[in-house]
């Protein structure tokens, strides 16, 4: 009987024997073999699977038809496993190390693979972050899971015994080979809490650039999310009440971008306490830079919108002199009107565009729009030839009384 000695990993199974070599006597054929030392079926069997726990040298005995016999041995070698594993933990100043007080993370899924992208275990963390396989010889590499409301951090920063190895998009490490008996307790995956940004799409009624109380919230109103590249990468819409949030973000630089609805502009930023200003741009409706943290929210990244005012009335010809617009009194056309601001400059629109002025229409009426409410505005009226204003702020009806100052024609604003 010959056959190449064998090697086997521990726990592990190999087959023994070979083809018969010896020449039984004439006339005479092989009836069997007999192993040592197996028991049972097994020690009668041409070629056993044996599962040695130790190094073990295997007799056989081949015997005749005659009864004459002959003797070969088969050793087989016994190779330890090795082991490949440990350690999972939070990474909260996300710099990719295993700093002091950052704890690991328990039941999280770790899978080993060989090289052939077979899957040959699966663990999960114990409540230190721990983990171990142990395996025969051989090329492998490890993946990490993913845990909810986390993302990987960064990988091989520094020393391998204290950084992550863990690819931030698949959790695949490099790969390892193991020999015989090896250990390699240097297979870390870091994990960084992940945090959110949002908060409030408001009508700014009054257009200070503050959240004032009775002030509403703007439900439906798009809102999207843009990564330090300026691409957008998450989309959503305001509540019922105006709020919105972007969750489960890893640690990184964000804009935030807003689309205000038809009827709607901007507001003016940062006019005040962050946490109830406006944050967006008016040309570009998109915040500054949003630097976020490790775990951290930030719940402060408002949008206030306004819509645009109008402003304007009626021009009459007061017949009667009582400052009060009386029945049958006709109004005045092509009465040129301008609108100031508080400092009597010309006025400007909520684009900021200086606002042109504007003459009366065949029935008297005028009217400014696309005005920023909460801006004082000063009406000017140029009276016609022939005409002068009548007494202002007569009758206590403002709806029907004249605003216009007799000297300067201006309104008080």
């Amino acid at each position: 009987m010959r056959d190449k000695d064998k090697t086997v990993c521990m726990g592990n199974s190999v087959q023994i024997g070979g083809t018969p070599t010896a020449t039984p006597p004439a006339g005479a054929s092989i009836s069997g073999v007999i192993w040592s030392p197996l028991t049972g079926a097994a020690q009668y069997q041409a070629n056993p699977m044996v599962s040695p726990s130790s190094n073990t040298q295997y007799r056989v005995v081949v015997v005749a038809s005659t009864g004459c016999t002959d003797t070969d041995f088969v050793n087989v070698t016994v190779q330890p496993k090795a082991k490949i594993g440990n350690y999972v933990w939070r990474d909260d100043n996300a710099n990719g190390i295993q700093d002091t007080n950052e704890p690991g993370i328990g039941g999280v899924t770790v899978k080993l693979y060989n090289t052939s992208n077979v899957e040959v275990g699966s663990s999960t963390t114990n409540s230190q972050g721990l983990y171990e396989f142990e395996v025969c010889a051989g090329p492998y590499y490890v993946e990490f899971g993913t845990v909810p409301g986390y993302s990987r951090t960064i990988a091989n920063t520094s020393d391998d015994t204290k950084d992550s190895d863990a690819n931030v998009t698949n959790g695949r490490t490099q790969n390892y080979t193991l020999n015989p008996g090896d250990n390699n307790p240097t297979v870390d995956a870091g994990y960084i809490p992940n945090g959110k940004i949002g908060d409030f799409v408001w009508e700014d009624k009054n257009g200070n650039g503050q959240q004032d109380s009775g002030e509403p919230g703007i439900p439906g109103v798009t809102v999207q999310l843009l990564d330090q590249n300026n691409n957008v990468i998450r989309t959503t819409t305001t509540s019922g009440t105006g709020a919105y949030e972007f969750d489960n973000l890893p640690p990184g630089t964000y804009y935030v971008r807003v689309t205000p609805p038809t009827g709607y502009n901007v507001t003016t930023p940062n006019s005040g306490n962050d946490s109830t200003d406006s944050d967006i741009n008016s040309t570009t409706n998109t915040t500054g830079a949003i630097n976020l943290g490790a775990g951290e929210t930030n719940l402060t990244i408002d949008a206030g919108l306004l819509r645009p005012a109008s402003l304007g009335d009626f021009v009459w010809d007061d017949r009667n002199g009582n400052g009060v617009q009386d029945a049958g009194e006709p109004g005045i056309v092509g009465v040129t009107v301008m609108l100031e601001d508080a400092s009597g400059n010309p006025a400007r629109d909520i684009n900021n565009n200086i606002i042109a002025s504007t003459t009366t229409g065949s029935n008297g009426s005028y009217q400014f729009t696309n005005l920023r409410p909460g801006v004082v505005y000063v009406v000017k009226f140029t009276a016609p030839s022939g005409y002068q204003p009548s007494s202002a702020d007569r009758g206590g009806d403002d709806t029907k009384d004249s605003d216009a100052n007799t000297t300067t024609g201006k309104t008080p604003g």
